[in-house]
């Protein structure tokens, strides 16, 4: 997960603005599923029960995988930061 730290030196020295910017490139969701961008949700189902039994990722990074890649509006933003 990408976190940026943004400081207001100006007006607040101790204020911190917190800016999530979810997966990073190092969690790509197609890769850790192993599927490609036309997968289906039923290849993506298939791909979390494989993934699970790879044991590669956490379980945690996996879950978050599959419910970014099975909503369709989750989905265009991961398309967008993971293009092919």
């Amino acid at each position: 997960m990408i976190l940026l730290f943004v400081t207001y030196f100006c007006f607040f020295p101790q204020t911190y603005l917190i800016l999530d910017f979810g997966m990073g490139m190092e969690n790509n969701p197609y890769d850790i599923l192993g599927v490609s961008q036309s997968a289906s949700k039923v290849e993506i189902t298939k791909a979390v029960a494989l993934a699970m039994n790879r044991k590669q990722y956490p379980v945690g990074v996996i879950a978050k995988a599959q419910k970014s890649l099975m909503k369709s509006e989750e989905r265009i933003i991961a398309d967008y930061f993971h293009p092919i």
